[in-house]
């Protein structure tokens, strides 16, 4: 920059970072220029081609690598001047600053020029600003550029608000493959008709933008795969025939076999709709102690020791305990007992144990003693489905000595279920019920379910491949 003043000691104080963000703002020394496409012909963007290269692979490629043509002036006629000025000052200074307007341009930006850092910083930020309006969006562009996070991050909302999305605008917008992957998550848990109603709202759409006919066949032809994921077959009979019955999207044949199954007949062959029940992502079990016949309280002991079963038919995580509440007893040398004063802090502890997985998780907490005490299973326990119970053990007591506890014992020996009864629980001995208030699960989406499965059949392939060179490599050894 001959001709133009340069201070001798702009460098004095700075770091290595704020340097670099002077050489940049000042434009000094820069060996290359950027031609945007909202600025006039002699303006331009100029900045380091070393940096730049020392950032993004693309820029190490075009300015130094094999081909490179030594261009000093560059044509991004696709490029916003805003946006890029964004990007540049992140490759300069590690830092950025994004809003919902930007943050999806500047992330488009990063991946093309392959600054991974500020592909997830982008993305981080994305699943920051995720609402109803614009979920399936950044879903959309999240399946796109093949970020899992964020893709997981959308998933999470939409299955959260699945009554909410069903209604947006944007969920009309969704590609065919991006719909696909909503209806295939367990957890998109809606009133199936609701699902169906906006199901064929997306589909009319797409067809008559074509200027297809508006019918049945090709509402069912356009859902293509998402067809299947409807779940149909868990509607009721009067859902089913309300929805359903003069639509004409099932053969006679089909139809019957849907009824069939929801009246509970054997043997029934369904090939076009899961018959998967959807569920809630959270949820949670909950003891109803009735206070008017069924409970009493356990005597003040040093340690409250109970044990269940879970029984469990389909993958679920277990997330959380919450606690009937403790009182807390002030134990004398002759065994005669006190109730504590209120408002006094107690220390809990204890443990919560399943040996058939070798888990345990021990745990210490301050108890009010007018709250339920809540316990976290971190990290979250996935409970496999199996025919077998889960015998769950949980060991409680006061931290101080001489303080003893007492609960509410429920004497009710039923099973406590969730409405699909995938999952329920049994006390086991005589303290029945007794210190657990509730038990929270998280349930699978299970939408990846058939990528696992693909990649296990892999494997396992790959592993037989392996087998069968190494079983020829020994013939051929022996033969030797």
């Amino acid at each position: 920059m001959i001709g133009k003043h340069i201070p001798g000691d702009w460098q004095q104080g700075k770091s290595l970072g704020a340097c670099m963000v002077e050489l940049f703002d000042r434009g000094l020394w820069t060996d290359v220029k950027f031609h945007l496409k909202n600025l006039k012909q002699e303006q331009t963007i100029q900045a380091h081609k070393i940096v730049l290269a020392a950032r993004s692979p693309v820029f190490q490629a075009m300015f130094f690598g094999h081909c490179a043509d030594r261009k000093t002036e560059i044509e991004l006629k696709d490029v916003e001047k805003d946006i890029f000025l964004l990007f540049l000052r992140y490759i300069y200074s590690d830092t950025v600053t994004l809003s919902e307007k930007n943050a999806s341009a500047v992330l488009e930006m990063a991946h093309y020029y392959q600054v991974s850092s500020l592909v997830k910083f982008c993305a981080d930020f994305l699943t920051t600003i995720i609402t109803t309006k614009n979920c399936c969006e950044i879903l959309t562009f999240a399946m796109f550029y093949k970020l899992p996070s964020l893709k997981t991050s959308c998933c999470a909302f939409i299955d959260s608000n699945a009554e909410q999305v069903l209604k947006s605008g944007c969920f009309l917008d969704l590609s065919a493959e991006c719909l696909l992957y909503i209806l295939k998550g367990d957890t998109f848990f809606a009133k199936e008709e609701d699902i169906l109603e906006a199901a064929e709202r997306w589909s009319r759409k797409k067809f008559l933008q074509s200027g297809e006919e508006d019918n049945s066949t090709n509402i069912r032809k356009t859902l293509g795969e998402s067809f299947y994921q409807l779940r149909l077959p868990t509607m009721s009979n009067k859902a089913l025939l309300d929805n359903i019955s003069r639509k004409g999207y099932f053969s006679i044949e089909e139809y019957a076999n849907i009824a069939a199954f929801i009246n509970k007949v054997p043997d029934v062959n369904l090939s076009t709709n899961s018959c998967v029940p959807r569920v809630a992502e959270v949820e949670t079990l909950t003891v109803q102690i009735d206070d008017g016949c069924t409970y009493a309280y356990s005597e003040p002991k040093d340690q409250l020791s109970v044990s269940y079963d879970f029984f469990i038919s389909k993958d679920v995580a277990l997330s959380n305990f919450v606690f009937s509440k403790i009182e807390p007893y002030l134990e004398y040398q002759w065994r005669s007992t006190t109730k504590l004063p209120d408002n006094i802090d107690l220390i809990l502890s204890g443990s919560v144990i399943i040996k058939c997985l070798k888990f345990e998780q021990n745990f210490t907490l301050r108890q009010q003693q007018d709250e339920n005490v809540k316990i976290n299973i971190s990290p979250l326990l996935v409970l496999r489905k199996r025919e077998t119970p889960y015998c769950v053990e949980i060991n409680i007591e006061y931290k101080y000595k001489n303080i003893q506890m007492k609960t509410k014992l429920d004497r009710n020996k039923n099973r406590i279920s969730n409405d699909s009864g995938n999952i329920s629980v049994c006390s086991v001995g005589y303290e029945d019920f007794s210190v657990i208030k509730s038990i929270g699960f998280l349930n699978f989406s299970n939408r990846d379910l058939d990528k696992d499965m693909n990649t296990e059949s892999t494997d396992t392939k790959s592993g037989q491949r392996k087998s069968k060179r190494k079983r020829r490599h020994n013939k051929l050894a022996t033969k030797k």
